[in-house]
């Protein structure tokens, strides 16, 4: 019973912002979608390297149980849409060349709010799905079934982005935010399980579990900063005019200070960190991660957080800047992580016995 209490009071609390939102009104949805796009991101990144490491033959990997411990986070992103989806029409303007026919069709207000919902629908069956450790016996299904998710997985987020982030400034067209959205959510996600790692100890990491989420996090990190270059690269050697407005949107100290050095500050310190874990599991080492990699996991969750921030609020205000609402949102996001690390963790040890709570 007591390991209901967080989620509980988690569920609590996010029922209570959602009156204090729809009272709040229309101002506090740009923060919101932000927040909803980033808190996403640490189920659904999770989802996403669950699916590969089953399709790839490694269901058992060491690090799967600390992924697994942020798919409870799903129903609190779900919560968080329902108010977006009541103000879309004032955050999801139609473009101007489609307001007939098929176009006007997809992008009205209700085509977006059965696509959100649809996914989340599928979202919610696969995290189901996959949220138990594989057995021997359906090993087979569940690669079929992660190989198939992982199709889904990427249609329905390329569809998010658009809907969410491109739709928001209808005049920018880039093929690439489904792209760069999957890149930060994974990114997001191994961060966060290394968090959640954090709260556990194995014999003497022999798994290497910290080491393996760290290199592969470099590796998400370094896709989502060469995504967002090719893109900006694309925009300023064609020229074209309606791309550099989103640009120009966004440009200025606060928007490089926010975004891209935090981007190029995570890589080498996660390059540095992940040599750190791997001395760790090698032999003799500490049975906790380094605190220095922890750090680098926090630093790369506030650039995550801080990127959908640049991506989405400029749209609505023209250039990037950090208002009140956006602070309290970012309060919201570290309590949503502080229950993913010691609330939803807590499952952990009932589904695998080999792991201790500190």
């Amino acid at each position: 019973m007591s390991r209901l209490v967080p989620v509980t009071g988690a569920l609590l609390a996010t029922l209570l912002a959602e009156l204090l939102l729809f009272w709040a009104g229309w101002s506090v949805m740009p923060s919101l979608c932000c927040a909803f796009l980033f808190l996403s991101g640490l189920p659904l990144g999770a989802l996403g390297v669950l699916m590969g490491a089953e399709l790839s033959g490694r269901g058992r990997w060491s690090a799967a149980p600390f992924l697994r411990a942020l798919l409870p986070l799903l129903p609190l992103a779900a919560l968080l849409a329902i108010p977006l989806l009541c103000w879309q029409t004032h955050l999801l303007p139609p473009p101007a060349d489609a307001r007939s026919g098929f176009g006007a069709a997809w992008f009205s207000h209700g085509a977006v709010a059965a696509r959100l919902v649809g996914s989340g629908l599928v979202w919610a069956l696969l995290c189901l799905l996959f949220a138990a450790p594989p057995g021997k016996a359906r090993a087979d299904g569940r690669r079929g079934a992660a190989a198939l998710g992982l199709l889904c997985h990427l249609l329905m987020a390329t569809l998010l982005a658009f809907d969410w982030i491109g739709q928001m400034e209808p005049r920018f067209r880039s093929a690439s935010l489904g792209l760069i959205l999957l890149a930060s959510w994974s990114a997001a996600a191994l961060a966060g399980a290394l968090l959640v790692r954090s709260t556990y100890r194995t014999a003497a990491d022999a798994d290497g579990a910290a080491g393996s989420l760290s290199a592969i996090l470099l590796v998400a990190l370094a896709a989502a900063v060469f995504l967002q270059f090719t893109q900006f690269l694309v925009t300023w050697s064609a020229n074209l005019p309606d791309e550099l407005v989103w640009y120009r949107h966004r440009a200025g100290m606060a928007g490089a200070a926010a975004v891209w050095l935090g981007l190029l500050v995570c890589v080498p310190v996660m390059a540095s960190m992940d040599g750190a874990a791997g001395r760790g599991a090698s032999g003799g080492g500490s049975r906790r991660p380094p605190a220095l990699l922890m750090a680098a996991a926090l630093l790369v969750l506030l650039s995550r957080a801080m990127e959908m921030f640049w991506m989405v609020t400029p749209a609505v205000r023209g250039r990037f800047t950090l208002t009140l609402p956006d602070a309290v949102a970012l309060l919201g996001l570290v309590a949503a992580l502080g229950i993913a690390v010691r609330g939803a963790g807590a499952a952990i040890g009932r589904k695998e016995p080999r792991l201790a709570r500190r």
